[in-house]
Order: C-alpha cells, then sequence, then structure tokens
C-alpha cells in the first residue's frame, strides 16, 4: 500500500481548492440520502466529514459513506491533563464553508517533530470485507495561537507512522484558515489510522490551554470491492458460508461472509477438507487439493476464465456420486478446461449406481491429463467406450490412468476404443463386441480383464507394461504387444484363453509371466526372461507344438526360472540355456533331448 507526501496549500477557500480538486464538500445540512444518492457508486469519490457538532458535541464524523466503519476523533499526548476535546470556543470562520460552533482543540507543549510525544489527533477508518478504501485528501480548518504549534504532519499506521503522507506550516496567530492535503494515495483492504500531528511550538503554552484547534475534517475517499480469494476452512456444503474463508491479499484469512462464485479470485479447496456441491454453483479458478463432491441436485457451471478452470491438484479429487447425467451436472462455458495434475483423480461413484456419460471428462479435447492423472469408475452402472478416445491430448511421455474399481456389467465396443494411457483393472472387467480396445501403455491390476468376441486388445505404444500381484487376462482373439512390453519384478500376470502376438516386438520378463496353456506368438520378435515364465501347454517351454514355438530370440538370462507345472504329461524341450529349471502339478515332464540347467532343478507336488 503506498503513501505519498504532498504539502498543503493554505490561504484558500474551501470551495475554491475542492473544486480544484474535482470533488465536493457537504455539509451537516444536507441529508445522507442526498449524499448516498450522489455518490452511491463505488469506485467514484465520497466524502467522509466531521463539524463535531451544532448544538450538541459529536466526535463522530456527520457525513458518513457505505461500507465503511469510521471511529471518533480522539486526541493525544496533550499538554497536562486537559479532556474536554470538543468545545464551542473560538469557534471556526474565516473561510468558505466554516460551519463554527463545536471544534476540536488540543493542549500542545513546546517540542520538536517525534512521534512518541507529540500532541495528535487521530482516527480510524474500516473497510468491510471486500472493500479498499484510498484517501485522496485530508483537508481541515485550523487555528493555531501564539504558543501554538507551527508546522504539522499526517501519518498512517500503514508504516507505523513512519513517514509522512503529508506536511504542512501553520501561522500562530489565532486566525482560522483552510488547509487542504490533495493528490494523497493512501490505500487499504483493512483498517487504517490517521494521525494529525502538531509540533515545532514556541514561548510558554499553559497546561491544559488549548493552543490549537481544527474543525471542519474533510476526507475524499474512494472505495472499490476487492476480489476476494477463497479457501475451504473445514468440511461443507459450497453454499454453506461456514465452509470458506476469504482474503483480500492471500496472506489475511477471515471467515467469509459469502459463499464464493466464478466471479471471485482462486478458489481453493484444501487437503483433508470435503466440499459438497447439491446445487447450482457457477465458478472458476478452483484448485482441488481435497474433495470436491457432486451430489444429487449439485450442477457444476465452469465458466471459461485465465487459465485452469477447474484443477485437480495431486491427492485432490473431483468424486461425482449424482444420479444425474454429465449434460445436466456438469456444464461448461467457452473454452473451459479441468486439469487433472500428477496424482490427482475423477472420481465417479462410490460404488453405487451414478448418471451416465462421464466419460466425457476424459474424453473432451478441453480437458488435460497429467502423467499419473487417474480416472476412476467406481459404481455398479456401465461406462462407455465403444468409437471414444480417453485421454485425447495426453503426450507420449504423459500416462494417464483409467481405473476401474467397481463396474455392473460388460463393456461394449462395437467400435474401436483408443485408450491413451494405462489400463488399470482392480474389479473383473469384460470387453465385448468387435471393436479392437486399444491401450497404448499397457494393463495393470489385481482383476480379471477379458475380452470376447471379434475386438482385441491392442498394447499400441512403443513402450507397454503388463503389471499387478494378481493380474488375468482371459482373450478370445489374440492379443497384440507393444513395440516392447515389460512385466516387471513383483508382478504376477495370468494369461488365459487365446494367445499373445509378440511378432517383430519384444517382451521381457521380470516377474512371472503364467501363459497357462496357451502361447506366444514371437515370429521375427525377442523374449528376455529374468524373472519366472510358467506354462501348462503340453508342448513345454519352447520349440514346435509348445509355449512359445518359435525357438529364435528365445534369452534365457541367468537366475531366471522356467516352470512347467501341467497336471498331465508335458514335454521338456532340449535346451542349453536353461538356469533354473521347476517341475510342479501331477502330469509327466518328458524330456525331448538333453538338457543342461546352469542353475537348479526343483521338483515340487
Amino acid at each position: 500500500m503506498s503513501q505519498f507526501t504532498k504539502n498543503a496549500i493554505t490561504g484558500q477557500t474551501l470551495v475554491q481548492e475542492i473544486k480544484k480538486e474535482k470533488t465536493f464538500v457537504f455539509f451537516r445540512r444536507i441529508s445522507l440520502g442526498l449524499m448516498s444518492c450522489l455518490f452511491g457508486n463505488l469506485g467514484f469519490a465520497q466524502v467522509i466529514a466531521w463539524d463535531f457538532g451544532s448544538e450538541t458535541e459529536n466526535k463522530f464524523p456527520s457525513v458518513i459513506i457505505a461500507n465503511v466503519s469510521v471511529s471518533e476523533l480522539k486526541v493525544n499526548n496533550n499538554n497536562g491533563d486537559r479532556t474536554d476535546l470538543l468545545t464551542t470556543v473560538s469557534p471556526s470562520g474565516g473561510y468558505t464553508g466554516a460551519t463554527g460552533n463545536f471544534n476540536a482543540g488540543a493542549a500542545v507543549p513546546v517540542q520538536t517533530f517525534n512521534t512518541a510525544t507529540n500532541t495528535y489527533f487521530e482516527f480510524t477508518l474500516t473497510p468491510d470485507q471486500g472493500f479498499s478504501l484510498t484517501i485522496n485528501s485530508i483537508n481541515f480548518g485550523s487555528r493555531s495561537t501564539g504558543t501554538g504549534p507551527q508546522a504539522y504532519s499526517i501519518r498512517s499506521s500503514l508504516d507505523s507512522y513512519n513517514s509522512d503522507v503529508a506536511t504542512g506550516n501553520f501561522n500562530p496567530n489565532s486566525t482560522w484558515r483552510l488547509f487542504t492535503n490533495s493528490n494523497l494515495s493512501v490505500s487499504n483492504t483493512n483498517a487504517v489510522t490517521i494521525r494529525i500531528y502538531g509540533f515545532n511550538n514556541t514561548g510558554s503554552p499553559g497546561k491544559n490551554v488549548a493552543n490549537w484547534r481544527i474543525d471542519d475534517l474533510t476526507l475524499n475517499i474512494t472505495l472499490v470491492p476487492v476480489i476476494q480469494s477463497y479457501r475451504s476452512r473445514q468440511d461443507g456444503n459450497w453454499k454453506n458460508v461456514s465452509t470458506w474463508e476469504s482474503s483480500a491479499d492471500g496472506v489475511k484469512w477471515n471467515s467469509a461472509v459469502t459463499f464464493p462464485s466464478k466471479d471471485d479470485g482462486s478458489i481453493l479447496i484444501r487437503q483433508g477438507h470435503t466440499v459438497a456441491v447439491n446445487n447450482t454453483v457457477d465458478l472458476d479458478e478452483v484448485i482441488v487439493q481435497g474433495t470436491l463432491e457432486l451430489q444429487n441436485g449439485g450442477v457444476l457451471n465452469i465458466y471459461d476464465g485465465e487459465g485452469d478452470d477447474l484443477e485437480i491438484a495431486g491427492n485432490g479429487n473431483l468424486k461425482i456420486i449424482t444420479s444425474s447425467n454429465f449434460a445436466t451436472a456438469i456444464k461448461g462455458t467457452g473454452l473451459s478446461t479441468i486439469h487433472v495434475l500428477t496424482n490427482g483423480k475423477i472420481t465417479v461413484g462410490n460404488g453405487t449406481s451414478v448418471g451416465s456419460g462421464y466419460e466425457e471428462l476424459a474424453t473432451s479435447d478441453k480437458n488435460k491429463w497429467d502423467n499419473g492423472s487417474i480416472f476412476e469408475y467406481n459404481s455398479s452402472s456401465i461406462f462407455s467406450i465403444s468409437g471414444l478416445i480417453f485421454f485425447p491430448n495426453a503426450t507420449t511421455s504423459e500416462i494417464p490412468i483409467f481405473r476401474v474399481t467397481k463396474i455392473g456389467g460388460s463393456v461394449a465396443a462395437p467400435k474401436d476404443f483408443f485408450l491413451n494411457g494405462l489400463m488399470e483393472v482392480n474389479a473383473d472387467l469384460t470387453f465385448t463386441g468387435a471393436g479392437k480396445k486399444n491401450i497404448r501403455n499397457g494393463i495393470r491390476g489385481n482383476a480379471l480383464l477379458t475380452q470376447l468376441n471379434a475386438g482385441k486388445l491392442v498394447l499400441n505404444g512403443d513402450q507397454a507394461i503388463l503389471e499387478g500381484s494378481s493380474l488375468r487376462i482371459n482373450l478370445a482373439q489374440p492379443m497384440d504387444l507393444a513395440l516392447s512390453t515389460i512385466i516387471p519384478t513383483g508382478t504376477y500376470v495370468t494369461i488365459l484363453g487365446s494367445n499373445i502376438s509378440n511378432s517383430s516386438r519384444t517382451l521381457t520378463i521380470n516377474g512371472v509371466l503364467d501363459m497357462t496353456t496357451s502361447t506366444i506368438n514371437n515370429t521375427s520378435g525377442t523374449i528376455n526372461i529374468n524373472g519366472t515364465y510358467r506354462t501348462a501347454h503340453s508342448g513345454g517351454f519352447s520349440g514346435g507344438s509348445s509355449s512359445i514355438p518359435s525357438d529364435k530370440n528365445i534369452f534365457i538370462n541367468a537366475g531366471s526360472t522356467i516352470e512347467l507345472y501341467s497336471n498331465t504329461d508335458q514335454n521338456l524341450n532340449a535346451r542349453k540355456d536353461f538356469s533354473n529349471l521347476t517341475f510342479s502339478g501331477s502330469g509327466r515332464k518328458v524330456p525331448s533331448g538333453p538338457f543342461n540347467p546352469a542353475g537348479t532343478v526343483t521338483i515340487k507336488d
């Protein structure tokens, strides 16, 4: 908040000086109703004025404005113990607009300037929350006797009274004169106290004798609304004011007097807080670090402003539990955007049914999904994928996650489906239909993914993973692997039904891959085995009619394990590069030729 020092102008009439300032002065005879009519518009000059009373004394201003509280006038550091601030002794006169009658008097001792000991008049202005005030001018009539102050300094609490806002000189001849101090800029959104110090006396002033008087103290004020920022202070409903606190500067926070909307500044839902929406809310510049919960009856109108209009931060969650459909419950204007950051999440459902269409949040090209962001489906309803592209703006270095925690039935895709990210299957999920299911970055989870009908699974990225402590994939059609597919350490992946195509591709097994009786087409491909490869295929591990019919480019590395676990007879291929071998299941293991494992041979069951 800035303050500027201006020298006072003296010896002119009140009307002349105020005209120069392009403002107006009203005296106590003008009604507050007319005052409100003329100065009711925020952002225009308004007036606060003291005339100290006519028939009775009044320490409070006789002209006030809306949305500002004004204290009474006080005097401090009198010479002696003088207590009668207002009297009718030596009434004001000699300048146009002088009101006479009561004035404020002070007994000033002989002193050079010292804010700790100088005599001063003081008042405080407090703007209502949500407003900022600026003092543009401070004008007052003054009378200084022969022993009274010869100079004054106006200072403010904004810098603890350390610098001048305005200064001027008095002629100590017991004559009333007008002093105007214009072109000031004392601004604040909180309370500001103004002091008018008198000093540089001469002679021998008597104690308790008023040698300095002021009257017709007039302030020119500009009052403007301040854009408030909001943040949650506790769990609660969006439209409950107790849910929020607000700030004009982002530093000092107060309990809110209203709930936030699109026309306010930034709106933050803090970590650990849940803000519920069960009616219509207009929003912009919202950051969710906690949970924003869209309930039945709730409507989010997301407006297009600067930057992200709704940001889901890391560990934040937009949770949708309404039975209304997407088109009814979430509405955007213009190019309004939702940005989900790393570890941020949009969750559809809480285990029960929800409205339809919320996959639009993940398929809209207006929304942004960062690496590691999460779109979670957790409902007994069913989402749509046919002909859709999930995370259409995700670059190859950005891997959002489509997580399925609960689903109420099979998901049909008569048209191709594309997922530019990772599929996470934590509940049994079945894809049907002739459309291909193109998943760029792989599949992970601890449940069963079933592919039925002609629409096969395709890992269509350059790099993909198959990951999870108990991921099972049941295929009706061969699944095409990515250019490079990795089964990470600690993973246990089971393939059921149809086969895997690794043609002209690379498969690296660091965890456990259980192929059951399925096969891998490895024509011109490469398989690197660092972990465990399990097969119940009657033809054994590799070669001819086996789990991997092609013997080429299979690298069984040191420390790896090949396990044959069929309950029926199973071939043991003649290879010289086995590391560890494990035989399990009740079926015989029949060697087709010599084999020479470099590690151990373990027989179970």
